[in-house]
């Protein structure tokens, strides 16, 4: 007995179930419709992708940011701003260069002091060990 009556509640909450879900689908209505389209859509996209239709976002924004360069360039290349864009690019980049020089000599000279300066006291202390003996 309770075995048909675990069955006959599992029944009746399917038939609840079921009567919410065509309920809210009513609600949705135009919702739902719109689903369908957007689902369509998204698996032609999906196909796409696997036929390689569709590059990736990476390359797109590649692409555009070339274009837009391209587009300056000839903005630059009517105005004769290209000349100088490119000589400040140079200038900057040279800077650059010249910034991460003097850094990289810090260092190299900070590096040379501690292992210099070390060497030399053991130096100094080895000679004043020799002059006592």
């Amino acid at each position: 007995m309770k075995a048909k009556e675990r069955n006959k509640d599992k029944r009746e909450e399917k038939k609840e179930k079921e009567s919410k879900r065509k309920e809210s689908e009513a609600e949705k209505g135009e919702k739902g419709e719109e689903r369908e389209g957007k689902k369509k859509v998204n698996e032609k996209r999906k196909r796409e992708k696997v036929r390689g239709e569709i590059k990736t976002d990476s390359k797109k924004k590649e692409r555009k940011k070339e274009r837009d360069r391209a587009i300056e360039r000839r903005k630059m290349k009517i105005s004769g701003e290209r000349g100088r864009e490119t000589e400040m690019r140079k200038t900057e980049r040279a800077r650059e260069r010249k910034v991460r020089g003097e850094r990289d000599r810090d260092e190299k000279e900070k590096n040379k002091v501690k292992r210099g300066g070390e060497k030399d006291s053991k130096k100094e202390e080895k000679r004043e060990w020799e002059r006592i003996k």
